[in-house]
């Protein structure tokens, strides 16, 4: 019997990180002194809803929030994987005081 590649579901992982991100986020606004509690927060409710969508796949999330000031900020990744069925969802959010940048990682298992 043929082995059967799963097509990694972008769309409806983009979806879930999108929702969780903004969920968190749209009524907060940047302070020194939450921030690490915050990103800690976020990146354990995306890992909690990727868990909840039962999908076959080890899954590592990675959260930056920083005070929006003017800056510009790079964000770049890079896997060696099987690019069909694995795959990575970046999302950035902001509002007025602060910025975030969420790269979650998906290795089939």
């Amino acid at each position: 019997m043929a082995e059967q590649s799963m097509q990694f579901p972008q769309s409806l992982l983009q979806q879930s990180v999108k929702e969780v991100v903004e969920s968190m986020l749209s009524s907060v606004d940047y302070d020194a002194l939450k921030v690490q509690a915050t990103t800690e927060k976020l990146i354990e409710e995306i890992l909690k809803k990727m868990v909840g969508l039962k999908i076959p796949y080890k899954v590592m999330a990675s959260a930056v929030i920083a005070q929006k000031l003017g800056a510009g900020v790079h964000n770049a990744c890079s896997a060696f994987w099987d690019n069909t069925q694995d795959g990575l969802v970046m999302f950035k959010y902001e509002n007025a005081t602060l910025f975030c940048v969420v790269n979650v990682f998906f290795a089939a298992v």
